[in-house]
C-alpha cells in the first residue's frame, strides 16, 4: 500500500490548497485510509485515495458537481477494492503495472448527471443518481463525451 500522506502532502503534491481536499473528504467524495474523529486528529491517505482526490480535483476544473462526483467515487472505491481482492495491490499500482494500452482506463463525461467508466473489458455507466449500469462494448449510447479523463495519466502523478 505504501506510504501514507497527510491532507498537507496530498495538497502540496497535487497543487492546490488544503482545503480543497478537506472539502472532498467533509463533502464524502474521498474516504481517507485513516480518518481520526476529533480535534487535532491527522487524516492520511494512500494512494488510491490521493488518485480519487486528483481525480475529484481534475473534474471540478471541468465543472462537474459534487452530486456526480460522490457517486462517481463510490463507484470507484468499488472497483479499487475488486483490484486489491484480485492481485493484493493498489489500484495505483496495478496500473503502473500496466502497459498504456492494457491500462487504458478513462471516465467520459457525458452530461452534468452522467459518467462513463471505461476499462479495457467493460464500461459502466455511473449516474448521479447513484445507478450503476453496464454499457455494452460495441455500443456508445451517447452522442458525444463532454470531456475524458484519462485515470492513468493522473496515476503517474500520484505515484
Amino acid at each position: 500500500m505504501g506510504t501514507l500522506r497527510t491532507t498537507t502532502q496530498v495538497a502540496d503534491l497535487l497543487g492546490v490548497p488544503p482545503h480543497r481536499v478537506i472539502h472532498l473528504v467533509e463533502s464524502g467524495v474521498v474516504r481517507p485510509h485513516e480518518n481520526p474523529k476529533g480535534r487535532g486528529q491527522v487524516r492520511r491517505y494512500n494512494r488510491d485515495d490521493v488518485l480519487l482526490v486528483a481525480l475529484a480535483l481534475e473534474l471540478q476544473r471541468w465543472g462537474v458537481t459534487v452530486r456526480l462526483l460522490q457517486p462517481l467515487s463510490l463507484y470507484l472505491r468499488r472497483f479499487f477494492e475488486t483490484v486489491q481482492q484480485g492481485g493484493g495491490r493498489d489500484f495505483v499500482g496495478t496500473l503502473r503495472g500496466l502497459s498504456r494500452k492494457q491500462a487504458r482506463v478513462r471516465l467520459h463525461l457525458v452530461g452534468e448527471d452522467k459518467a462513463v467508466f471505461e476499462t479495457p473489458a467493460f464500461r459502466t455507466l455511473v449516474g448521479a443518481d447513484m445507478q450503476f449500469g453496464e454499457v455494452p462494448k460495441d455500443e456508445w449510447p451517447f452522442t458525444a463525451s463532454w470531456v475524458t479523463v484519462d485515470v492513468q495519466q493522473i496515476a503517474k502523478r500520484v505515484g
